[in-house]
């Protein structure tokens, strides 16, 4: 979590805005702090802005008036952005993920993505993998840039506005191939 203004340290509004705030640089959270509240004003950054839930989009350094249901947090991505997406995981202790999603806000995006046993420090010794996911035009490419750990994701899917695309790892090349759509 990263306070707003880092998200701009040149706006001003920013400075005044203590309830709202970032989950990393992609991710704006406008949580509802008022008992009994529907509806709030949110302040966008400067840039273009895409609801998370609706798609709707707007263009940054303005207020809008979002509902606000119990069971949606007003949440707001940047335009152009890839986010990682997993299933719903009930304790750490579970076998590690075999697919991976990412889901594209927006034309195009890039994400980095880190993988390691998430127990010890195996990865100062190299023992992680890096992925590298990109889309553009709504074609997406993976790529396994380092690969010191195993086991790696079996499939990874990219969802687009034009639909999703599907990647399963080739153990022989160590990359990522396309799935054709069927």
């Amino acid at each position: 979590m990263r306070a707003l203004v880092l998200a701009d340290e040149q706006d001003p509004r920013l400075r005044e805005i203590s309830d709202q705030y970032m989950v990393g640089d992609r991710l704006l959270v406008a949580p509802i702090v008022q008992k009994g509240q529907t509806k709030r004003l949110v302040y966008l950054p400067a840039g273009q802005w895409i609801d998370f839930w609706t798609g709707n989009r707007y263009q940054g350094q303005q207020d809008i008036v979002v509902t606000a249901e119990l069971d949606q947090l007003p949440l707001f991505v940047r335009q152009d952005s890839l986010l990682p997406w997993a299933d719903d995981r009930e304790y750490v202790a579970e076998a590690p993920e075999t697919h991976l999603t990412f889901r594209l806000f927006g034309e195009s995006g890039q994400y980095d993505h880190y993988q390691d046993n998430g127990q010890d420090l195996a990865y100062r010794q190299g023992e992680y993998n890096r992925y590298q996911i990109e889309v553009t035009a709504e074609q997406a490419q993976v790529s396994l840039r380092h690969h010191g750990y195993r086991p790696v994701y079996s499939t990874i899917t990219v969802e687009t506005t034009a639909g999703s695309q599907q990647f399963a790892y080739d153990a022989a090349t160590e990359q990522y191939v396309l799935i054709p759509a069927p």
